[in-house]
């Protein structure tokens, strides 16, 4: 009679040991999740400086400088603007290509503009 008690202890121990260890060997994994491409967000900086040219004999004129992240940037805004006189003009047009006034400060304002990148993982 004490055989049969202790196999069936012995029985019952094995049975709470190995029904979970069975248990989870059946389940099926996880597949993995396909991860999309996040968007790198690049900026850009824009500082635009308003120069007023008094004179004489003329009216008062507006000379705008630009500063950006590349002169070439800097030397084509420049350029575009060279002949502009009205500050709200500049702002639009500006704006159409994208930029976004960020702040003014006296005669500077600044402007950014956020390009979305997709980089691969």
């Amino acid at each position: 009679m004490i055989n049969i008690v202790n196999s069936n202890k012995i029985l019952v121990l094995l049975s709470i040991i190995m029904l979970p260890i069975g248990l989870l060997a059946q389940t099926k994994s996880v597949p993995k999740e396909i991860k999309k491409p996040e968007p790198e967000v690049t900026f850009s900086y824009l500082i635009m400086e308003k120069e007023e040219i008094k004179s004489k004999k003329k009216s008062p004129s507006i000379n705008f400088k630009f500063t950006a992240n590349s002169n070439s940037l800097s030397q084509r805004l420049s350029n575009e603007f060279k002949n502009e006189d009205k500050i709200i003009f500049v702002i639009n047009a500006l704006g159409k290509k994208g930029w976004k006034l960020v702040s003014v400060e006296k005669n500077k304002y600044f402007f950014e503009m956020s390009r979305n990148k997709y980089r691969r993982r």
